[in-house]
């Protein structure tokens, strides 16, 4: 499925909230392909002779603490408008302009 052609669904929300929702998605899952090639190429160097595997260990586990972080702060900022409390607020607001 093309996500350009789910949005319209959304068609009672704000067209600035609307255009701003996909390309948070978009980034999100850049930031997470990101992070799982940085999760491949510590693997590759763990196998690899000349490198201490306690260092690259370490370096994946923070590199790891960081994608969660980036996430979690994400999803914290973003979670008044994804929430389904929020839609429903809109909703109901929505129906009392009607």
């Amino acid at each position: 499925m093309h996500l350009r052609r789910i949005h319209h669904a959304d068609a009672w929300v704000p067209q600035q909230e609307r255009i701003m929702k996909l390309p948070v998605y978009e980034q999100v899952l850049a930031i997470n392909a990101g992070f799982e090639q940085v999760r491949r190429g510590f693997r590759a160097l763990r196998r690899t002779r000349g490198f201490e595997k306690s260092a690259i260990e370490r370096f994946s586990e923070q590199a790891e603490e960081n994608r969660a972080a980036a996430m979690s702060y994400i999803e914290k900022v973003k979670r008044p408008f994804f929430s389904s409390s929020c839609l429903r607020d809109k909703l109901r607001t929505a129906a009392v302009d009607e």
